[in-house]
């Protein structure tokens, strides 16, 4: 984790995602921004995968050190998605969350 960068220590109001997304299948662009490149997307299921894995230990993590550092992890693998897919608003690859506050 060396490349994210530091966070402010702030304080702020947990919210929470009451939606299941497989992101997999969120993401059906993605599969043909491979096909772009000349790669299949197949071969990223595991990828995927832990990526799922991660997602749902945020929606789940706790309210300590331990929960901060699988918010950070996962904040750290966003942005490098955010590197190589065009995930930004209106852009083909782009997720959309709703979260709800507690």
């Amino acid at each position: 984790m060396e490349g994210c960068p530091r966070l402010p220590m702030l304080s702020f109001d947990l919210k929470s995602c009451v939606e299941s997304i497989n992101l997999c299948e969120k993401i059906p662009s993605v599969n043909n921004y491979f096909s772009l490149i000349k790669k299949s997307g197949d071969k990223y299921s595991s990828e995927c995968e832990q990526i799922n894995r991660l997602r749902q230990n945020v929606v789940n993590a706790s309210a300590d050190q331990v929960g901060v550092q699988i918010l950070k992890k996962y904040y750290c693998q966003l942005r490098l998605l955010r590197n190589r897919f065009p995930m930004l608003p209106e852009t083909e690859c782009a997720v959309r969350f709703t979260w709800y506050y507690l």
